[in-house]
């Protein structure tokens, strides 16, 4: 007679194995409970301050007993006699701050704990970032910014070479920068009530550079003007400080000559502007300092000038006509004397 031929599957149904037995033609059925004191897959649970749930995987061999040390953790069910799942559920979190719970599962006189953290709510409209800018090189990169938030959030980039990822932190990656001119771009984070924005800047391939061919001009009381060498890579702009001082070009594109006008200063007080170009990234001063007019006394800043009362510019004397020179009264010519003639004898005279 032949050995019965036994063909055994077994499939384990929590902490209990089921052994299917097949001796001949009959089968059995056959449940074999190993010893298993007590075992739970976790020992701590983190929940936020909004409410929660978690299941927890409890294996034992012997009747048990689960219960909270704080009210507003729930436990379902709270005992049993096999291996089974506890749902632990974490109630709102209405205090000021984060709190923490302790669970605590007995079998047989061997005790599992489970700590539970809440975390602390956070006010109506609270957004804030640890960074609001990030430097990046030439050959792109990633950085993480974490975000506090008391409400769901979005983020998003101005530009493409930024992508944004948004989880429990901020994830930026910049990709490599090809061109020789820096770039930026802005990142934006909202919560549907208050948004924050991160400005991102990336190198270029070539350095920048913009020069100034004078950093200092002093003209003189009348209005004048004055070339300056502008020397860069970039495009640039040129401003003004003051309404006496005009500047032509107001923008270029690399290399250029800006010429910077003052009109007449009528103050007898010296006075002063800049002229700021812009490019890159970089800006570079040229400070004017115009004379004041000559003819008086340059008051002190501390004590401002009074006019006086108005003055009548002089008058010239009037001027008599000119008068002809006296004309001298004709002279006659020259009268030749009487001819004197020998006196004739008297008759009867020889």
């Amino acid at each position: 007679m032949k050995a019965p031929k036994i063909v055994a599957l077994v499939a384990a149904v929590t902490a209990a194995l089921w052994v299917w037995v097949v001796v001949s033609s009959v089968t059995l059925l056959v449940r074999l409970e190993p010893s298993v004191p007590l075992a739970l897959d976790m020992s701590s649970w983190s929940v936020g301050a909004d409410s929660g749930t978690t299941a927890l995987v409890l294996a034992s061999s012997q009747p048990w007993t689960a219960a909270g040390d704080e009210s507003w953790l729930t436990v379902t069910p709270t005992s049993g006699t096999r291996s089974t799942t506890v749902r632990l559920a974490a109630e709102p979190n209405t205090t000021s701050g984060g709190r923490s719970a302790k669970l605590t599962v007995t079998s047989a006189g061997t005790v599992q704990t489970v700590t539970v953290h809440q975390s602390a709510p956070r006010s109506e409209g609270t957004l804030d970032l640890d960074v609001t800018d990030w430097a990046v090189g030439v050959d792109g990169g990633t950085t993480v910014i974490d975000v506090a938030a008391a409400q769901p959030w979005t983020a998003s980039a101005d530009a493409d070479w930024v992508s944004v990822q948004a989880a429990d932190t901020l994830v930026l990656t910049a990709t490599a920068n090809a061109a020789d001119a820096p770039r930026s771009a802005l990142v934006t984070v909202s919560d549907g009530t208050t948004s924050i924005t991160v400005t991102v800047n990336q190198a270029g391939r070539t350095e920048v550079t913009l020069t100034l061919g004078a950093t200092r001009w002093s003209p003189g009381f009348g209005a004048a003007a004055r070339q300056v060498t502008v020397t860069s890579n970039q495009t640039w702009t040129a401003t003004s400080s003051q309404r006496w001082v005009s500047v032509d070009p107001s923008t270029g594109t690399g290399s250029d000559t800006l010429t910077v006008r003052v009109s007449r200063n009528s103050s007898t007080v010296s006075r002063t502007a800049t002229v700021r170009v812009t490019g890159g990234g970089l800006t570079r001063v040229v400070h004017v300092v115009q004379a004041g007019a000559p003819g008086g006394v340059v008051p002190s800043p501390e004590t401002p000038q009074v006019p006086g009362p108005p003055v009548d510019p002089p008058v010239d004397p009037p001027v008599d006509p000119p008068v002809d020179p006296p004309v001298d009264p004709p002279v006659d010519p020259p009268v030749d004397p009487p001819e004197e003639r020998p006196a004739m004898p008297a008759p009867g005279q020889p």
